[in-house]
């Protein structure tokens, strides 16, 4: 069994971005054509993808067309430090989960929400971050009443609070 089954396939991915007095408002989409399906092994890390949000893959599906809607806000504070906050609200419109040729990862079709907030340490301890992020995903597509198709993939909600320092 090898990874890459498909000589090739076809995504193609618009933005449209608005900028304002430190405000960023993105409309985004992909659609991943039916000819081939998109692998891109996690190993090499996130896809590249402006409808890219985090917990959720565009890896290993044919046929899809995902939308993603996201406003952030960065504000510096007065000792270097600074915050960033986004919100993010993602359509992925996908191949039934039963399908296996299209759907490798049998995930449903699933609108998520995001709320990443982020405080950088720059000026009082430089290199580390405080992340506190929040996704929902629900299921828009059938599951067959398959929890299979359910646990761990959607109609969940995801507490994090992430500690990062770079050196």
């Amino acid at each position: 069994m090898a990874y890459f089954q498909d000589d090739y396939s076809n995504v193609y991915g618009s933005r449209i971005a608005l900028l304002k007095n430190g405000w960023q408002f993105r409309v985004n989409m992909t659609h991943i054509s039916d000819e081939g399906r998109f692998l891109f092994p996690r190993e090499w890390g996130r896809e590249f993808l402006y409808t890219f949000q985090k917990r959720e893959r565009q890896d290993g599906y044919r046929n899809v067309t995902a939308w993603v809607v996201d406003l952030g806000k960065q504000h510096r504070l007065k000792n270097k430090d600074f915050i960033n906050a986004s919100i993010g609200y993602g359509l992925y419109n996908r191949p039934e989960a039963a399908d296996a040729a299209r759907n490798k990862y049998a995930m449903p079709a699933n609108s998520q929400i995001d709320l990443d907030l982020f405080y950088h340490f720059n000026g009082s301890v430089p290199g580390l971050t405080l992340e506190a992020l929040i996704v929902c995903k629900r299921a828009m597509g059938d599951t067959y009443s398959n929890p299979n198709y359910v646990i761990n993939k959607v109609n969940l909600i995801n507490y994090q609070l992430i500690l990062n320092y770079r050196f």
